[in-house]
C-alpha cells in the first residue's frame, strides 16, 4: 500500500511523493492540471560534424551528448507536439526534421550533423499500471522517467537500435516528468549517401498524443531533468564573469530595450557574448548587487570584490553571468524570483526557470518562476543579467541591481563552483565578419554639402535634395558604413517607381570600374553598395540600379520593416551586361542611376555609403563550374505553388534558344501578371550541391557563385511591356527587367551575399509583369562556379610592388615570373581610356623585377605592367 504525502506549492499546486520499499516517486496529480496539454518543451543544438559518438559519457573523446545538453547553450528552442520524427537524414534541416513542429522554432539555423535533441515536460498517465516504452531511433536516445532511467539506446547506430525496449511501472495517476535525450551523427556510404536521423517513442505500442504531453508552461513548473544532477562537489560560490562596453555597445537597443538571452535570431546577442573571453572574473558568495549605470564593478560586487581579476570597468553597458551547482535538498517545487534592473535569465539544468530578460527597473516584468525537482542534489545553474545605459531628463543614470531568492531566502549556504568547464558550440560563436576581397570607388569622406551637387545628381525624377549624412555630427547614423560620411537623400515621399538620382564616380575610380567591366573573366566582378531607407508610413521600399541603358537589376534591395538598417546590394557584372556602353558624365566619369519604387506617403531618407567592388577571384587558383541539374532529368525538381503549369521541356534542335545545356529545360507557363511564386526549385534535395556547400569554409564562400539561366518568351497573342523574374530565398531577391523575347538571361548568387547553411534552401521563382495573357519561361543549366576551384603554379598575376624617384632616376619595381616578358604602360589622363606603350620586352629574372627610366618626363604619369605571353 501506498501512502501519499501532500503539500502546497506556490506556482504548480499541489505534488506528491509516493512512498514505497526503497522506491520514491515524484509526481504531479491530475487535480487542478488542465485536461490536455501542449507538448512538450524541446531544445536542439548543432554540434560540430563527427563530434559526439554517446549521450553518456563513456570515456571516449566524443562521448559528450549530455555534457552539451548540461552545459551548452542551446541553438534553438520549440514545442513537440509528438514524439516521432522520422524520415530525416544528417543533412535535414532542424525545421524540416520538426515537421508539424517548426512552426514553434526559434532559434539559428542548423541541421542533423550534428544534431543533438532533449525533450523535458510531463507525460499525463490516467490509468496506472506497467507500460512498454520503446524508443526506436537513429543515433542514440534515452529515455527517463520520474527520474528513473527507463530506455537506454544510446550509441552511435541506425534504427531501431541495439536496446529500444523498456518498461516503466506507472504505480498511480498523475503527470510524470518525462525526459528525452537524442542525438544524430554524420556518417556516409561508400557512395557517398548519408544516414538517417529519425526518432520514434512508442508507448505500449503507439504514438505519444500531443493531449498526453505537458510543458512547463502548461502546469507552471520546469521539470529539470535528473541527467544534470552531478555527483560532485566545489567550493561555495558561483564562478562570475564581467564584460563592458561603452555605452550601448552590445547592441542593447536604444530606448526602450529588448531581450538579449534568446534562442531567437536578433535577439540572440547576450548569448554570443557569454561564449565569449570576459573581461574580468570573481567569486559569487551571494546573488544579490546593487548599483547604477556608473558604480564600478569593484564597487558593485561588494563583498565579493577582493576576488575579482581582469580589468574594471562599470556597468553602462555591462554583462554578468555566474555560473555552479545549486544544492536543491527536497525533491518536488521550489519558487525562484530574479528581481532585476535590466534583465536576468535564470538556468537549471540548462533550462529555463525565470525569463526577466529585456530593459526594464527592478523586480521587472517576470522575476518568477518555479522548477521542479524529482530528485534531490546538486543542479547546474546559470545567472545571466546585463544591465544597458538610461537616463531621465535631468540626467540620472538608472539603476543595476539582481537578486536571486529560492523560496524567498538567499542562494548564499546552497551554491557553489561549476565542476565542467562550459561548452561553446561552432554554432555559438558570433563569427569574425569576413572582409570581402573589395576595392573601394566612394564612400563620400571628401563631399560636402557645399559640393555634393558634384557627386550626385538629380535623374528624371523631382521628389529628392542632397546632403552629407556626417557620423562626426551625428554619431548615431547607423547608415554610415564606411569612413563617416554618407550620401543623405531625403524625400517628401517615396511612392511609386521613380529614377530619382544618379552618382557619378571619380576618374581614377571610373577606370577601375570600366576595366572590371570589360574583364572576361567569367563571374569574377560584383558591385557591391550599401543602402538603408528610412521608414516613411509604409511597408516596402525597393531600389534598383542602372550602369548602362539596358543594364538594370530591378528590385536589388528590398525592404520590408527593417527599416533604419544599412542592407548590402551584391550586383554581378556578368549578370547586368546586355552589351551596352556604360553611361558617362561628359567628363567621362561613370554614373550609377540609383531608381526607387515604395508606398512610402510621408516624408523619408536613403542613405547610400560605401560603393566597391568586389573581386571573386584568388590569385595562384584556376576557376571550376559544376554542373548541378541540366533540368534534362530533373534532379533538383521544380514544383509549382500557384496552380502554373510546370512541365519538362525537350529540344527541338541545337539552335533551341530555350535550352541552355543539354537536351531540355523546364517549362514555365505563367499565366497571372501579379506577383506570383511561379515556381519553386528544390535546391535542398540535391545532395551534390549540398555536400558542396558544407565543405567551404566561410572565408571561401565569396569564390562560389551559384547560376542558373532563364528564357522568356511571351505567347504570340501576348503583348508584354515588361517582365520580372527573380529568386528568393533568405532574405535575397534579385530581379532583371524584361530584356525581349528569346533572350537568354542568367541569375547569379554570390554565397558571400547569403547565410545559407550546409543545406540550401529552396527557392521561389517569383514572376511579375505588365501582361495580359501568357507568358513562357523556360529553366536550365544549374551549375556551381568556384573561382577558387584548382591549385595552379602560375605564381600570382604581375602588378607595381613600389615606385620611386630619386633625382633624374624613376625606379619602378613589379612582381613577375621568371623568364616571363613584360610591357609598361603609361598614361596621363586615366579616364581618357588611353595607354601607350612606353618599353617592352622586358626580361624578368626572378619574382620580382626593376625597370629604371633615367629621363623621367615631369608632370602626373600613371603606369600599368603587361604580360607579352
Amino acid at each position: 500500500m501506498f501512502t501519499p504525502a501532500f503539500r502546497f506549492a506556490a506556482a504548480s499546486g499541489i505534488y506528491i511523493i509516493l512512498s514505497a520499499t526503497g522506491f520514491t516517486q515524484e509526481i504531479l496529480p491530475l487535480e487542478g492540471a488542465p485536461e490536455t496539454g501542449s507538448g512538450l518543451d524541446g531544445r536542439y543544438w548543432q554540434a560540430g560534424i563527427k563530434t559526439i559518438d554517446n549521450l553518456d559519457d563513456k570515456g571516449g573523446d566524443k562521448d559528450i551528448g549530455l555534457k552539451i545538453i548540461r552545459a551548452a547553450h542551446p541553438s534553438g528552442t520549440f514545442t513537440a507536439t509528438g514524439l516521432s520524427y522520422q524520415g530525416g537524414n544528417d543533412l535535414t534541416t532542424i525545421q524540416e526534421w520538426l515537421q508539424s513542429d517548426a512552426e514553434s522554432y526559434l532559434g539559428i539555423d542548423g541541421n542533423m550533423d550534428d544534431g543533438l535533441l532533449s525533450f523535458t515536460g510531463y507525460l499525463r498517465i490516467e490509468s496506472p499500471g506497467e507500460l512498454d516504452i520503446r524508443s526506436e531511433s537513429d543515433d542514440g536516445s534515452i529515455i527517463w522517467i520520474a527520474g528513473t532511467r527507463v530506455v537506454d539506446n544510446d550509441g552511435s547506430h541506425g534504427a531501431p537500435g541495439p536496446a529500444p525496449d523498456g518498461i516503466y511501472d506507472f504505480e498511480t495517476s498523475g503527470l510524470y516528468p518525462i525526459e528525452v535525450a537524442w542525438f544524430n551523427g554524420d556518417w556516409t556510404s561508400d557512395s557517398g549517401d548519408h544516414g538517417g536521423a529519425n526518432l520514434n517513442i512508442l508507448i505500449d505500442g503507439e504514438p505519444v498524443i500531443e493531449e498526453n504531453l505537458y510543458s512547463a508552461g502548461d502546469v507552471g513548473a520546469a521539470p529539470i531533468g535528473v541527467s544534470p544532477i552531478s555527483e560532485e562537489s566545489s567550493d561555495p560560490g558561483l564562478a562570475g564573469k564581467y564584460w563592458t562596453t561603452e555605452p550601448k555597445g552590445f547592441e542593447f537597443g536604444e530606448g526602450s530595450q529588448g531581450p538579449i538571452f534568446q534562442t531567437v535570431p536578433g535577439d540572440n546577442h547576450g548569448i554570443y557574448i557569454l561564449n565569449t573571453e570576459p573581461q574580468g572574473t570573481f567569486i559569487s558568495s551571494n546573488v544579490s548587487y546593487t548599483g547604477n549605470d556608473l558604480t564600478p564593478i569593484s564597487e558593485w560586487l561588494g563583498e565579493d570584490s577582493n576576488s575579482f581579476e581582469g580589468t574594471e570597468g562599470n556597468l553602462d553597458d555591462g554583462m554578468v553571468q555566474l555560473r555552479g551547482m545549486i544544492q536543491i535538498n527536497n525533491a518536488g517545487t521550489h519558487d525562484f524570483r530574479s528581481s532585476s534592473d535590466d534583465g536576468s535569465v535564470i538556468r537549471i539544468g540548462n533550462q529555463v526557470v525565470v525569463d526577466n530578460d529585456g530593459g526594464h527597473g527592478a523586480p521587472g516584468p517576470n522575476p518568477d518562476g518555479s522548477a521542479f525537482f524529482t530528485k534531490p542534489g546538486l543542479y547546474p545553474i546559470e545567472v545571466a543579467w546585463f544591465n544597458g545605459n538610461w537616463t531621465n531628463d535631468s540626467g540620472d543614470h538608472g539603476g543595476a541591481n539582481i537578486d536571486l531568492t529560492i523560496n524567498g531566502e538567499p542562494l548564499k549556504e546552497l551554491i557553489f563552483q561549476p565542476v565542467e568547464e562550459p561548452i561553446t558550440l561552432p554554432s555559438l560563436i558570433k563569427p569574425e565578419p569576413i572582409i570581402l576581397p573589395t576595392i573601394l570607388l566612394e564612400s563620400f569622406e571628401d563631399v560636402t554639402n557645399e559640393n555634393v551637387g558634384d557627386v550626385a545628381q538629380l535623374w528624371t525624377g523631382e521628389r529628392s535634395e542632397y546632403g552629407i549624412g556626417d557620423l562626426t555630427i551625428n554619431p548615431d547614423l547607423v547608415s554610415v558604413t564606411e569612413g563617416e560620411k554618407a550620401l543623405e537623400v531625403s524625400f517628401n515621399k517615396l511612392s511609386g517607381w521613380g529614377q530619382d538620382f544618379q552618382i557619378s564616380l571619380s576618374t581614377e575610380a571610373s577606370s577601375i570600374f570600366e576595366d572590371a567591366w570589360n574583364d572576361p573573366s567569367p563571374h569574377r566582378w560584383w558591385l557591391l553598395y550599401d543602402i538603408t531607407v528610412g521608414s516613411g508610413e509604409g511597408n516596402w521600399a525597393n531600389n534598383i540600379i542602372w550602369v548602362g541603358p539596358d543594364a538594370s537589376y530591378g528590385d536589388q534591395v528590398e525592404v520590408q520593416g527593417n527599416w533604419d538598417e544599412p542592407l548590402t546590394a551584391f550586383l554581378e557584372f556578368d549578370s547586368m551586361k546586355n552589351g551596352s556602353d556604360l553611361v558617362t558624365t561628359e567628363d567621362g566619369r561613370i554614373t550609377l542611376g540609383f531608381g526607387f519604387n515604395a508606398d512610402l506617403n510621408a516624408a523619408s531618407k536613403v542613405w547610400v555609403d560605401n560603393i566597391r567592388l568586389m573581386d571573386t577571384y584568388a590569385r595562384g587558383y584556376a576557376p571550376e563550374e559544376t554542373l548541378i541539374d541540366g533540368l534534362n532529368d530533373q534532379e533538383i525538381t521544380l514544383i509549382t505553388e500557384s496552380g502554373f503549369s510546370v512541365t519538362d521541356y525537350s529540344s527541338q534542335g541545337n539552335d533551341d534558344p530555350r535550352v541552355t545545356e543539354g537536351d531540355g529545360a523546364v517549362w514555365i507557363e505563367v499565366a497571372e501578371s501579379g506577383w506570383t511564386t511561379g515556381a519553386v526549385m528544390s535546391l535542398s534535395e540535391n545532395t551534390v550541391l549540398n555536400n558542396i556547400l558544407a565543405s567551404i569554409a566561410p572565408e571561401d564562400r565569396v569564390h562560389y557563385t551559384i547560376s542558373f539561366d532563364y528564357v522568356v518568351i511571351p505567347d504570340p497573342s501576348t503583348p508584354v511591356d515588361w517582365f520580372q523574374f527573380l529568386p528568393e530565398a533568405t532574405g535575397l531577391r534579385l530581379t532583371h527587367n524584361y530584356a525581349g523575347s528569346e533572350v537568354k538571361r542568367t541569375h547569379s548568387i554570390n554565397l558571400g551575399s547569403v547565410a545559407w547553411g550546409a543545406t540550401a534552401p529552396n527557392l521561389n521563382l517569383i514572376t511579375q509583369g505588365g501582361f495580359d495573357g501568357y507568358v513562357d519561361v523556360f529553366v536550365d543549366n544549374v551549375r556551381l562556379f568556384n573561382a577558387k576551384g584548382i591549385k595552379t603554379a602560375e605564381p600570382e598575376p604581375a602588378s607595381i610592388t613600389s615606385a620611386q624617384l630619386n633625382a633624374n632616376l624613376f625606379e619602378l619595381t613589379f612582381s613577375s615570373i621568371d623568364g616571363s616578358s613584360y610591357s609598361i604602360l603609361a598614361t596621363d589622363d586615366v579616364s581618357s581610356g588611353n595607354w601607350s606603350e612606353i618599353v617592352s620586352g622586358i626580361q624578368a629574372t626572378g619574382n620580382t623585377t626593376t625597370w629604371q627610366d633615367s629621363n623621367p618626363v615631369a608632370g602626373q604619369k600613371f603606369y600599368r605592367i603587361q604580360s607579352d605571353n
